[in-house]
């Protein structure tokens, strides 16, 4: 492993060296909160025609030749070939429909590095295909959707797309209108907002008063909220009002996008761009420009930006922590047994009924099909035995009871708050007669009389196993039912205090998330993405393993946790760094966080000079002081700081580079760092 710094002025030898062994102590607590070129833009001579001018001249780095010779053996023929289409792509030459042609080719190429990844046999490749795939698919599919809005026929897109925005605009209102008439002079607020204005114009066919309508309306509702007390403004900001909002702003936006290419291709060229710069190294502003170039093609595009949406929702918008779990593995997570023995005292068919039972029961888990939920039955089986004697004036009675039962409870959580349905059980009682005794056993009549006791209880077995199997009821089902409600509220109530508030507190409870169920598997999906961030892309098949568990955490998530610090600009010795790091996590967490101190430095010996010491503080630049990017197996933790130290001149901001390795062995990950 290298030690890697980077410094644009030239190096002096009287600058003080760096502590590369305490720089990285200091900053390993980063990553528990959580070659590189910039491509340019110019547009060729001549006419620009399709992505010619949009994208960059010349292929990037992630997608050089020397990225495909990776994938070597068996492919290499198809590496070479890629690699080819990949140069003849950036050459942007043809017509729509050649260019066109050009990216569906390599559409089809991902379409096969796709299927490798979810092919076992293809292992030994599965680290180069996918350090291609991610920057490969990023590009193919922005260019893709920007040529399939640059194919559009732009009048006829633009009146689709406003004829849609007003119907959504009219839906709208009347679900307000609707809402509003069911509160307590809630009507009066129709005035408010020129409501019946706003009506009369949707239901015309004067598409300008529709325009200067919905654009009063806008004004009077966004004047009003800014005016309004702490009360009406909770009220103009619920969900009726907010999707008329959002309605009113797509149909403005909707009738002012312009039938002509040339803004549309201004933008795009932002759009792209700040998207080359941010794959190749990930940077807030970039982010940032980003997302405001992707907001101003949508009012842009005639179709709204579907297409944009659909690739940059592949590529920098998707989900950044994802977890998959087996039923398999829930089971065990969640499984439970226990003995419970005791007397039995009864009172059976015209009996008295003593003696003893042991129960036996165990927990798992039964996944259960859900779209939008973690949706599964919590399942208690058990089985009792069971030593009793039953006596009457008549006889004595000795039985075993094998009792089997099945209890099922349904738990749906969804992301924040679980819910409980009834209980549910299936008993299958089983008695066994293994002795009779009558007050005329052993006598003249004995045999007599135990024939007509055996009989009589054979008669009754059937109404016997049936009282049996209401008893199991009665003692199970009342007990299950309020153990997994009182489980569940317990945990609702851990999960809010110990976990949601404080990831909430600190900005880290995810803005998005998705949770879902098959019968074999639960899928856990979060996203982590403020105004100005960018998140994941889709990951490749083969990152999921086969059973188990999987959590994949995209490098933005760490990087989005790590803004969240905010040090940014700020001047941090080691110990303030430490605790700052400390108090973010214990914050966060919700629990203490102690990180070793480090060792002071020896004193030097008598006669010995005092060794440098190294910098005193931090001087965090003021944009992306701490970065993280996943890289071949390793974390590499790039800072971006100046040092101050005892010498008069400072060290200016420089990037170091720390690569940060993980070894398992046994059921232990280890982690390491630089080599000293």
């Amino acid at each position: 492993m290298t030690f890697a710094t980077r410094d644009d002025r030239s190096n002096s030898s009287s600058k003080p060296e760096l502590n590369k062994n305490r720089l990285t102590r200091l900053l390993a607590g980063l990553v528990a909160v959580g070659g590189v070129a910039t491509a340019t833009l110019a547009y060729e001579p001549g006419p620009d025609v399709g992505l010619k001018g949009i994208f960059p001249a010349q292929v990037p780095a992630a997608l050089e030749k020397s990225a495909f010779d990776k994938i070597d053996g068996n492919w290499a023929t198809w590496s070479a070939e890629t690699a080819a289409l990949v140069e003849g792509f950036y050459k942007f030459e043809g017509d729509l429909e050649a260019q066109k042609q050009g990216v569906d080719a390599l559409k089809k190429r991902l379409a096969q590095v796709d299927k490798a990844l979810a092919d076992s046999r293809y292992q030994s490749l599965f680290g180069p295909l996918t350090s291609i795939r991610g920057p490969l698919a990023a590009r193919v599919e922005l260019a893709d959707a920007l040529l399939s809005t640059m194919s559009l026929d732009l009048v006829k897109a633009k009146q689709d797309r406003v004829s849609s925005a007003k119907q959504g605009l009219a839906s709208a209102f009347n679900t307000l209108e609707g809402y509003l008439k069911g509160i307590p002079r809630g009507e009066a607020w129709i005035p408010f907002m020129q409501g019946a204005e706003l009506k009369a114009a949707l239901t015309g066919t004067d598409e300008a008063a529709v325009i200067t309508t919905a654009g009063n309306s806008l004004n009077l509702l966004e004047a009003g909220i800014a005016k309004a007390d702490a009360t009406q403004k909770a009220f103009l900001e619920r969900q009726p009002f907010a999707k008329l909002t959002a309605s009113l702003k797509g149909f403005l936006a909707a009738t002012s996008a312009p039938t002509d290419m040339l803004s549309i291709r201004a933008e795009a060229q932002t759009l792209v761009s700040a998207l080359e710069g941010y794959l190749a190294k990930p940077n807030d502003p970039d982010a940032l420009k980003v997302r405001e170039s992707f907001q101003k093609l949508r009012d842009l595009s005639p179709d709204g930006g579907a297409n944009l949406s659909a690739a940059l929702q592949n590529n920098v918008f998707n989900y950044n922590l994802r977890i998959v779990a087996s039923e398999a593995f829930l089971s065990k997570l969640m499984a439970d047994s226990r003995r419970q023995q005791g007397g039995v005292t009864d009172f059976i068919l015209g009996a008295n009924v003593s003696g003893n039972q042991t129960t036996d029961t165990n927990v798992t888990i039964n996944l259960k099909p859900s779209n939008s939920t973690a949706r599964f039955d919590l399942v208690l089986t058990g089985t009792i035995q069971s030593s009793t004697v039953g006596v009457t004036d008549q006889a004595s009675v000795y039985t075993q009871g094998n009792h089997t039962f099945y209890a099922t409870k349904e738990v749906n959580f969804d992301g924040e708050r679980f819910a409980t349905s009834p209980a549910a059980i299936r008993v299958n009682p089983n008695n066994t007669t293994t002795g009779i005794a009558t007050r005329y056993s052993g006598g003249l009549f004995g045999g007599i009389a135990d024939r007509i006791a055996a009989n009589e209880v054979a008669s009754k077995k059937g109404e016997s196993e049936a009282i049996a199997a209401s008893r199991v009821q009665d003692r199970v089902l009342p007990e299950f039912n309020r153990e997994v409600d009182s489980s569940m509220a317990k945990a609702q109530q851990e999960i809010e205090a110990k976990l949601f508030g404080g990831l909430k507190e600190v900005g880290l409870f995810p803005e998005t998330k998705a949770y879902q169920t098959t019968d074999s598997e639960l899928r856990v999906q979060t996203r982590l993405m403020a105004s100005g961030e960018l998140a994941a892309n889709t990951p490749p098949p083969s990152m999921y393993g086969n059973g188990g568990a999987t959590l994949l955490m995209h490098e933005s998530i760490l990087n989005n946790s790590l803004d969240r610090m905010n040090l940014a600009g700020k001047t941090l010795n080691d110990e303030e760094l430490r605790q700052t790091i400390q108090a973010f996590l214990k914050q966060a967490l919700r629990r203490e966080i102690q990180f070793p101190t480090p060792p002071a430095k020896p004193e030097p010996a008598a006669g010995e000079e005092e060794s440098d010491k190294g910098p005193n503080a931090f001087i965090f630049a003021s944009s992306d002081p701490v970065r993280v990017k996943v890289e071949d197996g390793k974390i590499l933790i790039v800072i971006r700081a100046g040092f101050k130290t005892d010498k008069d001149e400072d060290i200016p901001t420089v990037e170091v580079t720390i690569p940060i390795g993980f070894t398992v062995q046994g059921r232990e990950i280890l982690v390491t760092g630089p080599e000293s």
